[in-house]
C-alpha cells in the first residue's frame, strides 16, 4: 500500500541535498530497494537471515500506516516531488558477531561495519521507476527515507513479540544517505515501462495505430487511488536505461479467490470450484457480475459479485490483464479494452472515468480498486465493505494468503483455472481450502503446474539492478530467499518455484510502447543453462506464449538462432 504525500519544490530541494550529504555508514549499505508487494515479506524472511547467526539478524518492519514509522519514497522528476509509502523492512548486521538482541541492535552499537539491507513495498512499475530515476544523468531524483525518530517496530515480517528491534537514526541516516539500488518486480523492467506507457495513453485510444491494447487516460504525477482507503500509487513517466541487470529468483501463481455464501459461490447446489479463462476475463472486465455466470453453464441469476482490481502499475495487475482478460484472443480488459462493454471502460471521456476506480455492474455488484497485495487479498474476506459474494486474486505465497485461516475466512476458497490446480497437484486431491501457515494442506503445494507452465497465471520474481556491486548484493539476497523455500512434509514456505528449476520460459516480444524499449527481445534460459538459446534475455514476457526450454531450445539448434521463439503473445 502506498501514501499520497505532497512536498513543497522548497521541500523537495531540501531532500536532494540532503542525499548529496556524505555519512560515513553508507558505505554499510548492501540493499536499498523498493518494489513488488508480492516479494515482501520472502525477502525480508531472507534477510533476517543474512548472516547466518542463531538469533539471526536485528530486525525492523513496518506496516506503513503508524504516524511516525513510515518510509517513503520521494520522487523530484516533476516541479512538485511526490511521494509513495508502504510497508518496510530493514535489517542490520548484529554488533560484535553475535545473535541479535536489545543490545547488540541498539544505536550505540552500530559501526561503519554493520551491513544494512532494506526494502519498501510500494508496486512493481514503481519500484522500476524510483529504481531507474535514482540513476539518471541528472543526479538522483528518487530517494526513500526511513524515520530517523528512533521509532519502535511493528513486527510485521517477524511476528512473534521481541523478534524485532527500533530502527536506530545511525541505521535510518545510512539509508536516507544512499541511493536505491534495488527494484523488487513481478514483471519485466520493458513490461514496467510498456504499464506507464499505456496508463499515459488518452483513454481508449490505441497505444499505436493498430494495437488492441488501449490507454487508460492518465497523466503524468496522476495519483491511482484506493476505494477502499486514502492509498494511492503514483504514476510518473520514466526511461530504461541502455542496461541493467535482471536477477530471477523463482515463479509464483497468481491464485483467483472467492469468498461467498449459500445463495452464490458457496451455493451447495451449484458450488463454484473452477473458472475457464474466458469466464474470468469476463467477471475482470464486467460482461458477468452474477455468480451463476461463474457456472459451466452460465445464468445471470444467483447474487451479485464484488470484484476487487489492484492498480495497474501493479505486477500483480498486468499478470492477469496480459494472461487472461488482454490476450489476442479475448482483448478486453480489468481497466479499458478492446471488447469491453463501454459502461465498463474506465474512461471520461479520454481521462480515467473513476478515481478510484468504483464500477456498478449489472447484478449490483461492483468493480473497485485496491492497491497492493495485502489489501486486494484481505477486501474479499470483508463482507462489510464488499457483500458476501467477492472475488479477486494474488501472487500466492503463505504470508500473502495469511488473511485466508478458517477463522478468518471460512466461506473463501481458491479456483482452479481451465481446470488446472496452480498449488496442488500431487498427493491430494482439490478441497479449495487456502494453504495457511501450520495448515497439514501446505505439505500438499506442489507448483507442478507452475514449473511445467501448464496454469495459465504466473510470473518470475524478480531483482533488477544497474551496477555490478549492487547486483551482486542482490544475487546474495536471491539465493537466501530461495534457501527458504521447501515442498513436502516439513514445508512452511512453498512460496515459488526457484528459477533453476522451471521448465518453461515465456516468449518475449517488444511492447509496441515505452521509453528506451531494446531493438529485440530474447527468451533467455534460466533453467537449461545448455540451451542454445545463448542471447541474454531482453523484452517483455508477461503474456507471453508458454514454451517448453527444450522446444526453445530445439528451435534455436535447427535455426542457428540464439533468441528463442520470440514475439509470440497469448
Amino acid at each position: 500500500m502506498k501514501n499520497l504525500l505532497k512536498a513543497s519544490f522548497v521541500i523537495g530541494l531540501a531532500l536532494v541535498a540532503l542525499i548529496a550529504a556524505v555519512n560515513v555508514q553508507a558505505q554499510s549499505v548492501q540493499i536499498n530497494g523498493i518494489g513488488s508487494s508480492a516479494l515482501f515479506f520472502d525477502l525480508g524472511l531472507a534477510a533476517s537471515t543474512l548472516n547466518g547467526i542463531a538469533g539471526g539478524m536485528c530486525v525492523w518492519s513496518s506496516t506503513g500506516i503508524t504516524s511516525g514509522a513510515i518510509a517513503n519514497a520521494i520522487d523530484t522528476s516533476m516541479i512538485t516531488p511526490l511521494s509513495d509509502s508502504g510497508p518496510a523492512w530493514v535489517t542490520w548486521t548484529p554488533s560484535f558477531g553475535q545473535s541479535a538482541n536489545a543490545q547488540t541492535c541498539n544505536g550505540p552499537n552500530v559501526t561503519s561495519t554493520t551491513k544494512v539491507w532494506a526494502y519498501l513495498q510500494t508496486d512493481s512499475v514503481v519500484g522500476n521507476r524510483c529504481l531507474f530515476h535514482a540513476h539518471t544523468t541528472f543526479g538522483s531524483q528518487c530517494t526513500v527515507f526511513y524515520p530517523t525518530n528512533d521509532p519502535l517496530p511493528e513486527n510485521f515480517v517477524l511476528t512473534s513479540p521481541g523478534a524485532e528491534f527500533p530502527l536506530p537514526p545511525q541505521i535510518a541516516n545510512a539509508l536516507n544517505n544512499t541511493l536505491v539500488n534495488m527494484a523488487g518486480t513481478d514483471i519485466r523492467p520493458e513490461d514496467a515501462v510498456f504499464a506507464t506507457a499505456r496508463a499515459l495513453t488518452p483513454c481508449a485510444t490505441s497505444v499505436t495505430t493498430g494495437s488492441q491494447y488501449l490507454g487508460l487516460g492518465y497523466n503524468n504525477g496522476d495519483n491511482i487511488l484506493s476505494f477502499f482507503n486514502n492509498f494511492g500509487a503514483h504514476l510518473l513517466n520514466f526511461t530504461l536505461p541502455v542496461s541493467y541487470f535482471v536477477t530471477p529468483i523463482g515463479a509464483t501463481p497468481i491464485v483467483v479467490v472467492v469468498n461467498g455464501d449459500s445463495t452464490g459461490f458457496n451455493n451447495p447446489s451449484s458450488l463454484v470450484t473452477n473458472l475457464s479463462s474466458a469466464t474470468l476475463a469476463m467477471f475482470l472486465d464486467g460482461i458477468f457480475s452474477f455468480t451463476g455466470q461463474a457456472l459451466a453453464t452460465p445464468t445471470a441469476s444467483g447474487a451479485p459479485v464484488t470484484v476487487v482490481i489492484p492498480e495497474p502499475l501493479s505486477g500483480t495487475s498486468n499478470t492477469m490483464e496480459f494472461n487472461v482478460p488482454n490476450t489476442t484472443a479475448n482483448q478486453t480488459s480489468q481497466d479499458v479494452g478492446l471488447n469491453q462493454p463501454m459502461g465498463q471502460r474506465d474512461c471520461n471521456p479520454v481521462g480515467p472515468g473513476l478515481n478510484p476506480m468504483n464500477l456498478m455492474t449489472a447484478s449490483g455488484g461492483h468493480r473497485r480498486r485496491a492497491i497492493g497485495t495485502e489489501q486486494e487479498l484481505s477486501e474479499v474476506v470483508d463482507t462489510a465493505n464488499n457483500g458476501n459474494n467477492s472475488l479477486s486474486y494474488g501472487f500466492w505465497s503463505v504470508a500473502n494468503f495469511r488473511f485466508f485461516s478458517n477463522a478468518l475466512a471460512a466461506n473463501a476458497r481458491y479456483l482452479t483455472i481451465d481446470g488446472i490446480d496452480p498449488l496442488i497437484t500431487r498427493s491430494a486431491a482439490y478441497t479449495g481450502v487456502i494453504p495457511t501457515t501450520g495448515s497439514a494442506t501446505l505439505a500438499n503445494v506442489s507448483l507442478n503446474s507452475v514449473a511445467n507452465g501448464t496454469y495459465p497465471i504466473w510470473s518470475i520474481l524478480r531483482l533488477v539492478t544497474v551496477d555490478s556491486t549492487s547486483t551482486v548484493a542482490a544475487a546474495t539476497l536471491a539465493n537466501a530467499t530461495k534457501a527458504l523455500v521447501s515442498f513436502g512434509t516439513t514445508t512452511a514456505r512453498p512460496d515459488f518455484v526457484v528459477a533453476e528449476n522451471m521448465q518453461v520460459v515465456r516468449s518475449h516480444f517488444i511492447p509496441p510502447a515505452g521509453v528506451g524499449l531494446p531493438a529485440s527481445a530474447a527468451d533467455g534460459h534460466v533453467g537449461l543453462p545448455t540451451s542454445p538459446c545463448t542471447s541474454p534475455e531482453a523484452g517483455g514476457d508477461v503474456g507471453g506464449q508458454v514454451l517448453t526450454l527444450r522446444a526453445d531450445a530445439a528451435f534455436c539448434l535447427v535455426t542457428g538462432v540464439t533468441t528463442g521463439q520470440t514475439g509470440r503473445r497469448r
